[in-house]
C-alpha cells in the first residue's frame, strides 16, 4: 500500500493521529512518499495529545520524500511513535524546514502505561528491530535525521537505530534539546545487542552528529553500543557533537562502550569529537568504555571543554584517545585548499 501526493494546510500531510490512546497501526509493505504539511508538522504522519503510531511487529515501512515545517516524514507532540518486535522502518530523503528532517519529537507521551514506556514518545526495542534514519535533511535547523525537544527516546533490547548521510544546521544526525532545563529531554540506548550509529552526516554550523543543549541527557547503558563516525562540521564546533549548557552524557556498564571516530571539521573549529561547554559533562562509569580516535580539528583533536564542562572516569570506567589531530597551523581540505586554523575561532 502506497499513501502517495497527499496535502493539508496545518498537520499531517497525510495521516494525522489526535487524541489520549487514538492509534494508527501500520502493517508490512507501506509506504508514505511525497506527502506535504504545508504550514506545519509532520510531512506523511503527526501525533498529537496522547496519540500513538504503533508499527506492527515483523512489518517493513518505508517513509520517503515527504516535507513539513518540522519532522519531514514524522511528528509528534505530546504522543508516541513505537517501533518493536521485528519491525524496520527507513525514513530516507525527507526534509523539514526547520528541526527533524526525518523524525521530529515534542513532549513527553501522556498515557505512558500503555506500552510500560517510563513516558517515553518513541521506542526503538527488541532483537531485529531497525529504524533507520536515512539522507533527511533539516534545512534551516537542527537534527537533519532527529530531533528530540523536551521528549524522551529510548533505543532497548537488541534493537539498532542507524542515522546516516542527513544534513542540518546545527546537528546533522540528532538534536537534542531540554527546552526548560529540566531533563526532560533525553535518548536512552540500553541493553546487549542495542547499537546507535550515527556516520557520515554533515552539519552547515555546529555539530555534525549530535547538537545537544539545555539540560538534555544522553544515556548509553547496561551493554549497548554507539558509535558516532565520520561527520563533517563545515564551520564551528564539535564534529561528532556539540553540548552545550548542562548537557550530561553518562557512558556505564560492563560491556557499554562509546566509540567517537574519523570525525572532522571541514575548516576553523574546535574539537574533533566533542565540543563541551557551559558545564556539560560525561561520565565514563562501571567499566564501560569511551574511545575517541582518528578524528581532527583545529584545536582539540579529541575533545575541547569549555566553561566548567567536566570528563569524569569513575568505578573502573576506561577512556581511550589515540591519534587524534589539533592542527592549528593549517591543514589542506577535500578540495585541495590550505585552510588556515585559528584557535579559539567558532
Amino acid at each position: 500500500t502506497t499513501i502517495f501526493g497527499c496535502e493539508a494546510y496545518f498537520n499531517g500531510g497525510a495521516v494525522s493521529v489526535s487524541g489520549r490512546m487514538a492509534m494508527l497501526f501500520l502493517h508490512d509493505g507501506v509506504t508514505f512518499e511525497e506527502n506535504t504539511a504545508r504550514t506545519n508538522n509532520g510531512g506523511a504522519i503527526h501525533v498529537q495529545d496522547g496519540g500513538i503510531v504503533h508499527i506492527q511487529p515483523q512489518s517493513n515501512i518505508n517513509i520517503r520524500s515527504n516535507s513539513a515545517n518540522n519532522g519531514g516524514a514524522i511528528s509528534t507532540s505530546y504522543g508516541a511513535i513505537v517501533i518493536e518486535n521485528g519491525a524496520v522502518v527507513d525514513v530516507y530523503g525527507n526534509s523539514a524546514l526547520f528541526l527533524g528532517g526525518g523524525i521530529y519529537v515534542r513532549g513527553s507521551f501522556s498515557s505512558a502505561a500503555a506500552f510500560d514506556s517510563k513516558r517515553a514518545s518513541m521506542l526503538v526495542r527488541g532483537n531485529g528491530t531497525r529504524l533507520s534514519l536515512t539522507k533527511n535533511k533539516a534545512i534551516s535547523g537542527g537534527g537533519g535525521g532527529l530531533a528530540l525537544v523536551s521528549a524522551s527516546a529510548f533505543v532497548s533490547a537488541g534493537a539498532w537505530m542507524v542515522v546516516r548521510e542527513n544534513v542540518g544546521k546545527s546537528g546533522g544526525g540528532i538534536f537534542g534539546d531540554s527546552s526548560k532545563n529540566d531533563g526532560a529531554g533525553t535518548l536512552n540506548v540500553i541493553g546487549n545487542g542495542t547499537r546507535v550509529l550515527v556516520g557520515s552526516n554533515r552539519a552547515d554550523s555546529s555539530a555534525g552528529g549530535f547538537f545537544l543543549w539545555n539540560g538534555f541527557r544522553l544515556a548509553v547503558d547496561l551493554g549497548a553500543q554507539l558509535e558516532c563516525t565520520e561527520n563533517k562540521v563545515v564551520k564551528k564546533n564539535g564534529a561528532c557533537m556539540r553540548a552545550q549548557k548542562g548537557v550530561v552524557i553518562t557512558i556505564k556498564g560492563n560491556g557499554t562502550r562509546a566509540s567517537f571516530s574519523k570525525n572532522s571539521i571541514q575548516t576553523i573549529g574546535l574539537g574533533g569529537a566533542v565540543f563541551l561547554e557551559d558545564e556539560s559533562k560525561i561520565q565514563v562509569i562501571d567499566f564501560a568504555i569511551f574511545l575517541v580516535s582518528h578524528n581532527t580539528a583545529c584545536a582539540g583533536g579529541g575533545l575541547y571543554l569549555l566553561g566548567k564542562s567536566s570528563l569524569t572516569v569513575i568505578k573502573g570506567g576506561t577512556i581511550i584517545l589515540e591519534e587524534n589531530r589539533a592542527i592549528k597551523s593549517g591543514y589542506t581540505n577535500h578540495d585541495g585548499k590550505v585552510i588556515p586554523c585559528v584557535e579559539g575561532s567558532g
